[in-house]
C-alpha cells in the first residue's frame, strides 16, 4: 500500500504517512531499489538497522569503508561478480552500488565478510551486462535473456548507429565494441553509450538513432533473423549449385579422358577389358565401359551377319548348288 501511494507521485504518500512512518518505508523502498527487491528481506534488514545503536552503526561502518575501499579497483574487470573477464566503464558505479548493499549487510548481519559477499551477490543478481557497461536489470532487459543478453541487443543496433552517423566527430574515436544500451530509465526505453556516456550528450545523432524502446528492437530482431533465414537460404542454394556445376564438369573431363585414351589406344577392346587394371580410377574404368560396350556392339552385329549369311532363304543359289556338288 505504501510504495503504491508513493508511486501515485504527489502529495498522496505524504497526507497518509507520519515522519517516522515515512522514513521506515522509505529505507524499506531503498533496500528493495539498491539492494534486494524481496520484501520480507527488506523489513527484516530495516528493523535490524533500528534496533542497533548509532556508536555500533558507526563503528561497523567506518570499518567497512575501510575494507571496501581496498577492493575498489576489482571493480575495473567484472569477472569476480561471475560476468566473464570483462572490463566495464561504469566501474566507480558499480562500486557505490556494492559499496551501498555493503552498508546495509553490515547493519543487518553485524558481520563485515557476510556483508561483502551478500553485497557481491545481489550485484550479481541484480545487475546484467551490456557491451562494456554493467546495467540494472529492468524487465526490458530480461526480454533479451534468452537470445544472448544485452550483447545481442547491441548487436541489433550498434553497426546502424554508426553508419547512420558517418563523419560525426563527436564519434570518431568509437567503434561497436565501445557500445553499450541501458535502460536507464526503467520503463523500456534504451538509450546507447560510447564508452560509459551517453551518446545523445556527446553529440545529437542522425534521427534519432540513439534511443530504442524494446518493441523497436524486438522488430529490428525479427526483422534480422528472418534476412538471416533467407541468406543461409541463398546460400545453400548456391552451394547446391555450386556442387552440381562441380560434378558435371568432373564428368565432362572424365568423358573427354576417356575419349581420348581410346583414340590413342593401339590395343583392342578386348585387351582392354583383359588387362583388367584399367579399372583403378575412374578415367580408366569409363574407358573399360566404353570397351566393353564397343566389343558387344561388334560381336552382335558379327554374330546378326553370321546368322544372315547361313539362312537358306537368303543364301546365294548359285554359291551353295556349287558346293554341293
Amino acid at each position: 500500500m505504501a510504495r503504491a501511494a508513493k508511486e501515485l507521485g504527489g502529495n498522496v504518500f505524504a497526507n497518509h504517512t507520519s515522519k517516522e512512518d515515512a522514513q521506515y518505508f522509505n529505507a524499506v523502498f531503498q533496500f528493495q531499489d539498491q539492494v534486494n527487491p524481496d520484501l520480507v528481506t527488506a523489513i527484516k534488514a530495516v528493523n535490524f538497522m533500528m534496533s542497533r545503536s548509532d556508536e555500533a552503526k558507526m563503528a561497523s561502518e567506518k570499518q567497512l569503508t575501510t575494507a571496501v575501499e581496498k577492493v575498489k579497483d576489482k571493480f575495473t574487470n567484472v569477472g569476480f561478480l561471475g560476468f566473464g573477464d570483462r572490463e566495464v566503464t561504469n566501474s566507480s558505479e558499480i562500486h557505490g552500488a556494492f559499496k551501498e548493499a555493503a552498508k546495509m549487510y553490515i547493519n543487518m548481519t553485524g558481520s563485515i565478510d557476510n556483508a561483502m559477499k551478500l553485497a557481491e551477490r545481489d550485484i550479481s543478481n541484480l545487475y546484467t551486462l551490456s557491451g562494456n557497461m554493467l546495467i540494472r536489470k529492468t524487465s526490458a532487459t530480461e526480454a533479451f535473456r534468452d537470445k544472448g543478453g544485452m550483447d545481442y541487443a547491441i548487436g541489433l543496433v550498434a553497426e546502424d548507429f554508426f553508419i547512420r552517423n558517418q563523419g560525426e566527430e563527436a564519434f570518431a574515436e568509437y567503434d561497436v565494441d565501445d557500445v553499450a544500451l541501458m535502460d536507464t530509465q526503467g520503463n523500456g526505453t534504451f538509450e546507447i553509450f560510447l564508452g560509459g556516456t551517453a551518446a545523445v550528450l556527446l553529440a545529437q545523432p542522425n534521427k534519432g538513432t540513439a534511443r530504442f524502446s524494446l518493441n523497436d528492437l524486438l522488430i529490428i530482431g525479427q526483422a534480422k533473423a528472418q534476412q538471416e533465414r533467407e541468406e543461409a537460404r541463398i546460400a545453400a542454394q548456391a552451394e547446391s549449385a555450386q556442387t552440381l556445376q562441380e560434378e558435371a564438369e568432373e564428368a565432362q573431363r572424365e568423358a573427354e579422358a576417356a575419349e581420348d585414351r581410346i583414340e590413342t589406344m593401339d590395343y583392342s577392346p578386348d585387351d582392354l577389358i583383359s588387362k583388367g587394371k584399367a579399372s583403378d580410377t575412374d578415367a580408366y574404368r569409363a574407358i573399360s565401359n566404353m570397351g566393353r560396350n564397343l566389343v558387344e556392339t561388334v560381336t552382335r552385329d558379327i554374330g546378326s551377319m553370321v546368322e544372315y549369311a547361313t539362312t537358306p532363304e537368303t543364301q546365294p543359289q548359285g554359291i551353295i548348288s556349287e558346293t554341293g556338288d
